[in-house]
């Protein structure tokens, strides 16, 4: 049979509990060196060896002489019964505790039966050091009840002396049961008298199930001399029962050594190990213990189901090879700040699974405590709750729509107001040429004309930032007065237009002015303000008035929207900030406060709503300052503009050459047009342009491929985009290669000036 021993040292803190040989029967060195690591978390220190097989275990019980042994359940050739007979046969003082990967519970019982000590599960080795522990224990009660044994053969003064010390209950019997010797704690158990109890038979003094399970093992000590022993419970009790031989000089057993334990509370201890161990490992939340260095110890296996890596594959890791990259530096040191000083973190995770794929976390990482205060373990729990965030995600975008929904119809409105002197001037001039001829009617006409373009160009931008998405943008300065404007322009067709046209007057006033800038997110504050205006205006029933004010107290700005609607009664106040929960009926998704909720709780922020029927609703904003904010820089005098210059400019759409071809001869430039993007690319080869102007959206060639090959032809053009997405591409950052600068349409005299001067410095 193939035999291999290894010898390691592993000493750990002060070796004042002993110095011990450890054999370990196992086949696989990965096991065995995963045990000899879990040894190292214990206060003793072991000599380790291994063996496996028949002939290497009974070498090593001779030559390496172990205190004890752990084997596997299931070796080469041979079992753990096989082990544990052959140890017993060498020294029955040796412990045996069985470390294997799965074990019935027959085999269990087996394994306890032939005299296993202990038997440890390898996915749960950090009860190794404590069944070693119990096991040493056991040896060394074992080695005592030997050496009292030898003191009674001695001095039977001197053995009831030790018999005393003891918490365990013990009676030196005859055959026939008679007491010929009691300790103090065998004389409570009888409930008898120390001196009235020799000279008694214990059978009758004990209950009917004790007295014949005793008399069993005494008859089974006289009748073969070895010692035996047996658990036992009886009710709700738990006794650990050993009869020890005691042999005369002639080497017959002439008495017996009754030792009795109460080990009802280590039993209920084992059972509640067990029953947590179960709960652990069934529970739909993933476990993660470590060591006090962050190792991995056990994962359980909802664990595996949720990140995909087994267990192997997990323990002695750290936790942080599920990273995503998705937390800075300063989330992971705040959470290892407060688990280290012995708190409690809880928080949510961006964690990346074994296949590539995110997945978010609820977690709650605790430290354990030894009674010194000091941390040996950490154990994390978390709950996968992927599909929750991706659920409330898409009803915010739900709340968003409905929000915006509420204004398109007062937009369309404000649009054909805009249109009315664009249309009704421009026809004017047309249907009465002698306004030609005047110019400042033709200067007033223009002027008007321009003005409500412009008009039309806000509300575009005003609807874009209001559904931009900022719940993965970065906290900046915001000026909170500028987004509360944003928010009642927004909203201006719901609490006026749309107001009137059912019979409301609303009145809005905005008193918020000038205030330190907020910590925050622009498109959230403005979408928190535009939800809490609309949630009053349909509190209004037929006349009222909405108030926006701004303060600052302390650290923090304190915002109000008050208003003199129908208010709320207790109940709907104690439960308005709840997901779904609506007093509009139909007309509600219930959303709209639970997303103010959720915003200002992520500017680190608080909301307060004070309501009553009759009387209103007031809604308090608390937000924090943003104390690194500082004053905007004053824009640097512009200077001259550049000299006249060769600009081609690329637009599919005729009318919209000619403007930019004649805004841009008025600023003093040759200008050449093309309508798609192959005639463009053959004006550039002719050569002699200084700046490349081109839309984005085309037929054929888009003004992405356009502006990649003129930059791969000629690496100095200035290239330009102007195009209907330059909001769109500004908030996400977004610059096709080969373009210098984006703006977006309509772009006036001024812009294009600006944006000339920026791309040539």
């Amino acid at each position: 049979m193939p035999y291999s021993t290894q010898s390691s040292t592993n000493t750990i803190g002060s070796g004042a509990n002993g110095h011990y040989r450890l054999l370990i029967v196992e086949d696989s060195m990965t096991d065995y060196e995963l045990m000899v690591r879990e040894l190292r978390k214990s206060d003793h220190a072991f000599d380790t060896r291994r063996a496996a097989s028949e002939s290497a275990i009974l070498t090593e019980l001779r030559e390496f002489s172990p205190h004890l042994v752990c084997t596997d359940y299931r070796l080469p050739g041979i079992t753990g019964l096989d082990v544990i007979l052959m140890v017993a046969e060498h020294s029955p003082l040796i412990p045996v505790i069985v470390v294997t990967g799965t074990l019935t519970e027959e085999d269990a019982a087996d394994s306890i039966k032939a005299g296993a000590t202990d038997y440890v599960v390898k996915e749960r080795l950090f009860r190794l050091v404590p069944a070693i522990r119990n096991a040493l224990e056991k040896r060394r009660e074992k080695e005592e009840l030997q050496d009292t044994q030898r003191r009674f053969e001695h001095s039977e003064s001197r053995a009831l002396a030790l018999l005393n010390a003891t918490s365990d209950a013990v009676a030196l019997l005859d055959a026939a049961g008679i007491v010929l010797e009691a300790n103090q704690p065998c004389a409570e158990f009888l409930g008898q008298p120390l001196g009235g109890l020799l000279g008694r038979c214990a059978w009758d003094l004990m209950p009917g199930d004790q007295a014949a399970e005793c008399r069993e093992l005494v008859a089974r000590v006289f009748a073969d001399g070895k010692p035996v022993r047996a658990e036992s419970q009886h009710g709700h009790t738990w006794l650990d029962l050993t009869v020890h031989p005691v042999r005369s000089p002639d080497g017959t057993v002439g008495r017996v050594a009754l030792f009795r334990r109460d080990i009802t509370q280590p039993k209920r201890d084992q059972a509640e190990l067990e029953r947590l161990g179960t709960a652990v490992a069934q529970a739909d939340e993933a476990f993660i213990i470590t060591d006090a260095d962050g190792i991995i110890l056990y994962v359980n296996p909802a664990f595996s189901a949720i990140s995909g890596y087994s267990g192997e594959e997990a323990i002695g890791q750290r936790p942080s090879f599920l990273r995503s990259g998705k937390h800075d530096r300063a989330f992971y040191d705040t959470l290892w700040r407060t688990i280290r000083s012995g708190k409690t973190w809880q928080g949510r995770f961006t964690n990346r699974r074994k296949d590539g794929s995110l997945f978010q976390e609820d977690a709650t990482v605790s430290p354990i405590l030894d009674p010194q205060g000091i941390v040996t373990n950490y154990v994390a729990v978390s709950h996968d709750v992927t599909k929750q965030v991706e659920l409330e995600s898409q009803m915010v975008r739900q709340e968003r729509m409905q929000a915006l929904g509420k204004m398109v119809s007062g937009i369309a409105h404000d649009f054909n107001n805009i249109l009315v002197p664009i249309l009704g001037l421009a026809e004017e001039m047309l249907s009465s040429p002698e306004t030609i001829t005047q110019p400042e009617c033709v200067r007033a006409c223009l002027s008007q004309i321009v003005a409500s373009a412009g008009d039309a160009r806000d509300i575009v931008r005003r609807l874009r930032e209001f559904y931009r998405p900022g719940d993965e943008v970065e906290r900046a300065p915001v000026d909170l007065a500028e987004v509360v404007a944003g928010a009642v322009t927004l909203t201006r067709p719901a609490w006026q237009t749309q107001a009137q046209a059912v019979g409301k007057t609303i009145t809005v006033r905005n008193e918020v002015r000038s205030l330190p800038a907020a910590l925050g997110n622009a498109a959230q504050l403005r979408e928190l303000f535009v939800n809490l205006l609309l949630n009053s205006v349909d509190a209004i029933q037929e006349a009222g008035e909405i108030t926006i004010q701004a303060q600052v107290k302390g650290p923090r700005i304190l915002a109000t929207v008050r208003d003199t609607g129908c208010g709320m009664d207790e109940s709907q106040l104690a439960r308005c900030m709840e997901p779904f929960f609506s007093t509009k009926g139909e007309r509600g998704s219930g959303l709209g406060l639970a997303m103010c909720y959720g915003i200002v709780k992520q500017h680190g922020g608080s909301l307060h709503i004070d309501s009553a029927p009759g009387k209103g609703t007031t809604v308090e904003v608390v937000l924090p300052i943003c104390r690194e904010a500082k004053p905007p820089a004053e824009a640097p005098a512009r200077g001259a503009t550049v000299g006249a210059l060769r600009i081609l400019v690329l637009d599919d759409e005729p009318m919209a050459t000619k403007v930019m071809q004649k805004l841009l001869q008025r600023l003093g430039h040759t200008v050449t047009t093309a309508q798609s993007g192959e005639q463009a690319l053959a004006e550039l080869a002719r050569g002699g342009y200084q700046i490349l102007l081109t839309d984005r959206a085309m037929p054929g060639m888009s003004g992405d491929e356009v502006a990649a090959r003129a930059k791969e032809d000629h690496p100095d053009l200035p290239v330009i985009m102007l195009t209907g997405f330059g909001d769109l591409m500004d908030y996400a950052s977004e610059t096709p290669p080969g373009v210098d600068l984006v703006i977006g349409k309509p772009a006036s005299l001024r812009n294009l000036s600006d944006a000339i001067d920026q791309v040539l410095g």
